[in-house]
């Protein structure tokens, strides 16, 4: 694939989390929650930023809450799970419509359909395969890190509730290659 083909690479942060859940379950991996999707979701922008130089989806996504990085979209999709686990995907539309009549166009939010999936999954395989492992705040602790973006954007979380900006996506990479090299990620 080359430069040019990813250089505008778009998808879906939605399909992205449904990938990451479906790559959990195809590990037998546990306790996937909001929090853990989160994270993982946040170490796949970030990872495939770093290898690409390249976003996956818009930054402006990407908010630093109190427990970590947290892609808005995704969690309002999720939020209804609580801390529990989560054993289904996000979905387009409603099963049924207002009337109670099955919605034709129920579908599970994919990315298989994108020019560039192959490329983006290398990315969530990688990511899930080394972090997958750890716990949702083993993740957030991770997130927290005087080394990294949460840290720093949010003045060592005093400051919550602030937007990553494409200015601040060297924090991310700076954070992401000390993961990398710790955890062996290639």
């Amino acid at each position: 694939m080359s430069e040019t083909e990813v250089k505008n690479l778009r998808i879906s942060s939605l399909g992205i989390a449904n990938r990451i859940m479906q790559v959990c379950a195809s590990k037998s991996l546990q306790d996937i929650t909001n929090m853990k999707v989160q994270k993982l979701l946040y170490y796949v922008y970030a990872y495939f930023y770093l290898k690409h130089n390249k976003v996956l989806f818009g930054c402006e996504h990407i908010m630093f809450w109190q427990f970590g990085p947290v892609i808005t979209r995704v969690y309002d999709s999720l939020k209804h799970h609580k801390a529990n686990h989560i054993q289904e995907y996000i979905y387009d539309t409603h099963p049924y419509d207002e009337d109670g009549n099955a919605n034709e166009t129920y579908r599970i939010i994919d990315i298989k359909d994108h020019a560039n999936y192959e490329i983006a999954f290398n990315a969530i395989e990688e990511i899930v395969t080394k972090l997958g492992m750890l716990s949702a705040n083993e993740l957030k602790n991770l997130s927290h890190k005087d080394t990294s973006a949460w840290y720093t954007i949010t003045d060592n979380g005093q400051n919550t509730y602030q937007t990553l900006t494409s200015d601040k996506l060297f924090l991310v990479t700076a954070e992401i290659e000390n993961i990398t090299s710790k955890y062996n990620i290639c």
